[in-house]
């Protein structure tokens, strides 16, 4: 095992724009089961798709693509571009308390458990809305694919946007990581745990409860977000990468 220092990055944009596919890209393109292209026969491709009145849309991971010559002559013949989709992603490294971290917020939060009961994702939001978040452990992603990570640990904490949010995406970001709190519950007794978890993920809505059972478990959880180094690094990481980030997207739409 080793350590890294935490990172972030552009884990997938979405592009949308027009472009007239030349007879010697289309020869490049290999059709997909769905409707789409790979652009390229590498597992790492980027995909696009016909969007219908001659406009596409392109989908790429910029860490993990190939066939980069392929990608960069289909964004040059594309015109009328703009950005559909931006997901950034933070990687976590060696964090045991990664999941102790919690985005507060009032919308849908759901967890997700491995067979053997062990948190490995936790969604905020709803998949189709314009803002959704991922808190993962990307360790155990990469050992479900067979891929060995030499890491204590890895989170990903991942954030996508679309549409109304990718050109607010620094100012969102720095919203979100804002409302990220450390919480533990371990001491409590398991009914007050049980219930915190039914609140957090709306099995039971707080006009449900009684005047002095609100106050008493607002007050729990409240005295609970009491940490914030992790959300402090993240910040600071966040500031230091903004430039380059939005330069990386401004080449795209060139």
């Amino acid at each position: 095992m080793f350590s890294k220092l935490n990172s972030i990055s552009i884990d997938r944009i979405g592009i949308t724009g027009n472009i007239e596919v030349p007879i010697n890209l289309q020869r490049l393109m290999v059709p997909l089961s769905s409707s789409g292209f790979k652009l390229g026969s590498s597992i790492h491709s980027a995909y696009c798709a016909p969007l219908g009145n001659g406009r596409w849309r392109l989908d790429f991971n910029p860490n993990n693509v190939d066939s980069i010559e392929i990608l960069l002559l289909f964004l040059q013949r594309m015109y009328c571009k703009k950005i559909s989709r931006l997901d950034i992603a933070f990687d976590i490294y060696n964090d045991p308390n990664f999941f102790s971290y919690s985005y507060l917020q009032s919308g849908m939060t759901q967890n997700i458990y491995s067979k053997s009961g062990k948190l490995q994702t936790i969604y905020y939001g709803s998949r189709k809305s314009d803002k959704f978040i991922r808190q993962y452990d990307k360790k155990a992603e990469q050992h479900s694919k067979g891929i060995d990570v030499d890491y204590a640990f890895w989170g990903r904490l991942e954030i996508q946007y679309r549409h109304r949010f990718v050109a607010d995406w620094f100012s969102s970001t720095s919203e979100i990581l804002n409302k990220i709190e450390y919480v533990d519950y371990s001491n409590l007794p398991y009914t007050e745990r049980a219930l915190i978890y039914s609140i957090k993920n709306n099995i039971v809505c707080w006009g449900e409860l009684s005047a002095p059972t609100r106050l008493k478990y607002k007050k729990i959880i409240s005295n609970n977000n009491n940490g914030f180094t992790l959300k402090k690094d993240l910040a600071v990481l966040l500031n230091s990468k903004h430039y380059s980030i939005q330069r990386q997207i401004d080449r795209y739409l060139i």
